[in-house]
């Protein structure tokens, strides 16, 4: 019998061309270097949610056509700047994790209409947030203390 991570790995070879969204909810602890999450470049969703994540694997941060991204209640502790690349993201869920801060880059989604940090450790957010002219819904209760920088 194949173990969890040995499915997910097989998922490279399978995933259809017509696959838009994936759900690996409550299955993985990481993602190797080197797996390909959207080998044909179609997925728009992709969800993360209670795993045991402590970092965002730099393969999600290349999807390019993604419009939802959930990583909530993971173990995260930053996000890397470079999720400013995702330029097609409309909602972005990040609570229930430890974060502490939110990289100014935030800033470049502007498609981004839903933002969801609530539960997390953050102390501030980056006035660049400012720039989301899209969004909609911005939401962080739940935090030590916010201050907009």
């Amino acid at each position: 019998m194949a173990t969890d991570l040995e499915i997910i790995k097989q998922l490279e070879k399978r995933i259809g061309k017509e696959l838009k969204q994936l759900e690996l909810d409550e299955i993985i602890t990481s993602i190797d270097n080197g797996y390909a999450v959207d080998p044909h470049g179609n997925i728009t969703g992709l969800h993360l949610d209670k795993n045991e994540l402590t970092e965002i694997p730099a393969e999600i941060l290349q999807l390019k056509n993604l419009q939802v991204l959930s990583l909530s209640f993971n173990q995260l502790t930053s996000i890397p700047g470079e999720i400013g690349k995702l330029g097609n993201l409309q909602k972005l869920y990040l609570h229930s994790n430890r974060l502490t801060s939110i990289p100014g880059e935030i800033g470049n989604l502007g498609n981004l209409q839903e933002l969801y940090l609530y539960t997390n450790r953050l102390t501030s957010i980056p006035g660049e947030i400012g720039k989301l002219g899209n969004l909609q819904v911005l939401y962080f209760r739940y935090c030590i203390w916010v201050v907009i920088n």
